[in-house]
């Protein structure tokens, strides 16, 4: 976002590169390096669908954010370019002839493996990584297959990174502010691991989440748990008594 973005030697490798239709492939901020880069007919990303770290990824967790010249999502939509995104923080890429663009970290290995496809190659088999498939999971999850990531981490729940789930839901929850629906699926993420995993301030986040959906049953069952466990902990403790009074 500061230096290979305006990079000259990097933006004349690129263009040559693609003069060559050889495999350019960036994640995440990467694909802000192509951002000033012209070519005959313009700006190289114009009328090309990429993707990188979008605007509402930066809110959540774009720490240097405040520090950029600029957002990533905004340059490359003035660039012309056909930005597409995903789900936040989920694994999502595109391919656009020799262009090959991931959102975020989660979408390295996707991008990684088509490299090697888009060279005529097979990928070596492997066992997935935890945090890769609680990402798929999780994005299963938000699709529509609830049901099926609540059985799936019944049964092999020692596959996944359950931290990594709840926590994603945490987050969703806290930066969707009073949007009710976007809570209510936050919320229904950090369910699918709170029988197998345990952290007090998420379960305090989430008790609280679920005063804000009226939901004062699960409320009381979530704050009650903590307590069991931490009798003397005052957030919980102030927040159930604010379930009593409603």
């Amino acid at each position: 976002m500061f230096d290979l973005v305006v990079d000259p030697s990097l933006q004349d490798l690129i263009l040559e590169i693609n003069n060559k239709k050889g495999i350019i492939a960036a994640v995440c901020h990467g694909t802000i390096a192509f951002a000033n880069i012209k070519s005959d007919n313009g700006y190289l990303v114009e009328n090309r669908f990429v993707t990188g770290f979008c605007n509402e990824e930066e809110t959540m967790f774009g720490k240097a954010a405040a520090e950029f010249p600029f957002l990533f999502e905004d340059k490359l939509l003035a660039r012309a370019a056909k930005f597409q995104k995903g789900e936040v923080m989920l694994p999502f890429m595109i391919v656009d002839d020799n262009f090959i663009t991931g959102q975020n970290p989660y979408s390295t290995i996707l991008v990684a493996e088509q490299i090697i496809k888009s060279i005529g190659k097979e990928p070596a088999k492997r066992k997935k990584y935890k945090d890769e498939l609680s990402m798929e999971l999780v994005k299963r999850a938000v699709k529509g297959e609830m049901a099926w990531a609540r059985a799936e981490i019944k049964s092999a729940k020692d596959n996944y990174d359950l931290e990594l789930i709840a926590v994603y839901g945490y987050y969703q929850a806290m930066f969707a502010k009073e949007d009710l629906e976007k809570i209510r699926m936050a919320t229904m993420i950090v369910e699918i691991v709170t029988p197998y995993y345990f952290k007090e301030d998420i379960f305090v986040a989430l008790g609280n989440y679920y005063l804000k959906l009226n939901d004062k049953t699960k409320a009381t069952a979530t704050l009650n748990e903590v307590l069991k466990r931490n009798p003397d902990l005052g957030p919980a403790n102030t927040l159930l008594a604010q379930v009593r009074e409603q």
